[in-house]
This record gives structure tokens, sequence and C-alpha cells, in this order.
């Protein structure tokens, strides 16, 4: 009898450990630096994702209810069976790619475990996560701006420099090992992408739960999203304000006061003769030099899915099965390790089928973020799904541009965080 109190105790201990440190791990990735192993780098709660995984497995407790998770664990099924394509086109076995694998494998599970610890979620704790991930702005953000005050460098230099003094980027391209921190990647159109989610969540809690205090918020997290220079990120605030008002407001009267406003506020700039200095500001002077492809990165990109396109076009069946999953493969193929966005990386490296089941997942994030932030009464659940949907189709199009933000690591983990929670909550208050 007694031995059975101290398993129940020792169970529900268990649990409530798991659970903080899964909250620990979804809501600090984006503020610290990796741990640097040599062989490979990870987040310093990282490692717990896959014993709290297996633990849960082996407790029967991982459920997985929505497509989301479904169509996102086909596509890691389908890269890891295209793995081996890769050391038949190569003769090379890709290790890096295995543990990639693995690491992403792990993802898709925390969409399922943020269900099970929902019991221990309350709005208000939901709320402090979020709010934490709006730390990174602040507290990154002031020492940019500090930077720029105090120690002003040329435009040119900013711009196309990836320094965290410079740009807002923290400690995400960065690891610590015995020897110290140093920079293991660029990873500023991600930190962009992440910003641009704040921001929306921001703007849907202010909409639809009208307090003052998520105004604020949303008004630093664009300033954020500003210092982080990165296009993708402008790309997905731009596509969610233009979201909320043909869906939330459903007025061409206001879509026809904000044109009026761009277009009345560009022509103040060229009549006063501004555009000089403002068109080398931060992301404006990198979406000015995109235009007759000025920009060395715009160029890069097109030559990498032009090899690509080149290689499939001489081998259909790397169109219909994939070349192989891994960089590894991808680099000794066509020269580069990455097509610089995952929908086309996905079609290339793992083949036709993958690419319709990444459509797949960002389509299910969209209808499920729809479907159930439609209600009369909100609560912090649905603003911010809701937010999740405005955020949706400019993640899409990031995706499709530039990079791989469905799989970084440090947006990943709080965003399928607050997919998984607010899914669920919002599932049961439906029931």
């Amino acid at each position: 009898m007694i031995a059975s109190k101290i398993l129940i105790n020792y169970k529900i201990s268990t649990i409530r450990v798991f659970f903080v440190i899964f909250l620990l791990y979804v809501s600090t990735t984006i503020l610290t630096p990796k741990i640097d192993f040599g062989f490979v780098v990870v987040y310093p709660f990282e490692p717990f994702l896959i014993l709290i995984s297996i633990y849960l497995l082996i407790k029967k407790k991982i459920m997985l209810i929505t497509n989301i998770e479904k169509s996102y664990f086909l596509f890691i099924f389908i890269s890891m069976s295209t793995f081996f394509l890769g050391v038949i086109n190569t003769d090379i076995v890709d290790t890096k790619a295995v543990l990639l694998i693995i690491k992403f494998f792990s993802f898709g599970f925390i969409i399922s475990i943020s269900y099970y610890f929902v019991k221990y979620m309350t709005e208000s704790l939901f709320e402090k996560i979020i709010f934490i991930q709006l730390l990174f702005v602040i507290v990154y953000g002031s020492y940019v701006i500090y930077n720029f005050i105090f120690f002003p460098i040329s435009m040119g230099d900013i711009i196309w420099g990836y320094s965290q003094e410079y740009r807002l980027i923290g400690f995400t391209g960065y690891g610590l090992s015995i020897d110290g921190i140093r920079a293991i990647g660029n990873t500023s159109v991600q930190t962009g992408i992440f910003v641009g989610l704040l921001f929306l969540l921001y703007l849907s809690h202010y909409v639809l739960l009208n307090k003052k205090k998520y105004l604020i918020f949303m008004i630093i997290a664009f300033v954020g999203e500003l210092l982080t220079q990165s296009r993708s990120g402008l790309l997905i605030v731009f596509v969610g304000v233009l979201y909320i008002i043909f869906d939330k407001y459903n007025n061409i009267k206001l879509l026809k006061i904000f044109s009026s406003t761009v277009f009345l506020l560009t022509f103040a700039i060229y009549y006063m003769g501004l555009w000089e200095d403002i068109s080398t500001f931060g992301t404006i002077g990198k979406i000015v030099s995109s235009e007759g492809y000025q920009d060395g990165s715009a160029l890069q990109r097109l030559k990498y899915m032009s090899d690509a396109f080149e290689y499939i076009s001489e081998s259909p069946f790397g169109l219909i099965f994939g070349t192989g999953y891994g960089e590894g493969y991808t680099l000794i193929l066509i020269g580069t390790p990455f097509l610089e966005n995952l929908i086309f990386t996905a079609l290339f490296q793992s083949g036709i089928i993958a690419f319709f089941v990444v459509l797949s997942i960002f389509y299910f994030m969209w209808h499920y973020a729809r479907k159930l932030s439609n209600t009369k009464n909100h609560n912090i659940y649905s603003a911010t799904l809701y937010g999740v949907k405005l955020f949706i189709p400019g993640f899409f199009i990031a995706n499709s541009i530039g990079g791989n933000s469905l799989q970084t690591d440090f947006i990943v983990p709080f965003f399928f965080f607050i997919m998984g929670t607010t899914i669920y909550k919002q599932k049961k208050e439906k029931i």
C-alpha cells in the first residue's frame, strides 16, 4: 500500500518535472546560445525533448489528433526513405543528415506533448510564455539600438553584415563550447520570421482582446522586426496586416485608406528628396538592392534553383523520388547544400510526393487555426490561433523563397507549442 502511494507520488512528480523542463525548452531556445559539442550543437534543454517523447510513448500518452502532426511525420518518413538514394547517387554517407533527421523527427512530438501537458496550462502561464519570447526583442534589441547610437558604422556595413551588435539575432547563430562562444551560422532571416510571428500574435491579441498592453507589445515587436533587417520577416508582417484587413474588418474602405497612405507617403518621400537616404536604411536598403538583381544573395538563390531544375530535367527519376535527403548529397550533385528554401529543397531531395506533403503541412496549420479561432467570445487561446492564421500565408511564402523556417530549431519549439496548446484548448471548448 505504501509502495503504491510512493509510486503514485513518483509518477506525479516525474510528470511535473518533465512539464517544467518542456516549458523551459519551448520558451528559452530563442534566448540562449546552443551547446557546441563539436560534432553536434543543441540547445540546453533540447535533449530532454527526446527523453520526454520516449517516456510518453512508453506510457502510450502520445496522441496525433490533427493532420498537422500526421503530415509532418509523413514528410520526415519520406525524407528518411530517400536518404539512401543520396548514398546511391554520391557514394558517400551524409552522417550530418542522420542527426538532422533525428532532430527534426523529435520536433513532431512537440505538438503532441503540448496536448498532454495542456491540463497543467493556464491562460496566465500561457501568456507569460509568449511574453518571454518578446524579451528577446526587448533585451537584444536594446543592445542593437545602443550600438547604433554610441558606436555608429556605415549603413552598408549594417545591411550586409551579420553582427549581433548591429542586427537583432541575439545568440541564435552562436554555439557555446569550452573554448567560448563562436558564430556557427547566419540566422537573420529566421529571426525576422520569428519576430514577425510575435508581431501578428500581439496584433491579434490587441484586436480581439482589446487590451492596450498588447498594442505596446505589438509596437515593440515591429521595432524588433526592423532591427532584424529581414525581408522575409517584413513580408510576413505585411501579408498578415493585409489579411486582417480583409478577414476581420472586411472593409474595402480601410484597405483604400491603407493603400492611399502608402502612396502619399511614398510621393512625399520622393518630392522631398528623401529617397536616397531612406533607401539605404536597414531592411528597406536590402529590398531596394534586390531591384535589378543588385542583391548578390538574390542572384545566388536563382542560380541554386536553376542548377537544381537543370539536374532534375536530366533525371526524371529524381523528380519523382528525389535525389536523396541530406545537404552533403545536394552539395555534391549541384554544388550547394541547400536551395535557400524549404519547399523546393523538399522537391529536389525527396521528390514530388514530399513536395505535396510539405504543402499540406502549411494548409493544415492554416485550416485548424482558421477553424478553431472562429468564435464569438475570444480568449488568449483563440486570439493566439487567430494570430497563427494571419502568420501562415506569409510563413509559407517565406519558406518558398528564403530558408527552412518550418524546421528552424529556435522557431519550431515555441511555434509548435502554441499550436498544440491552443488547438487542444479550443477543440475541448467546442465539444
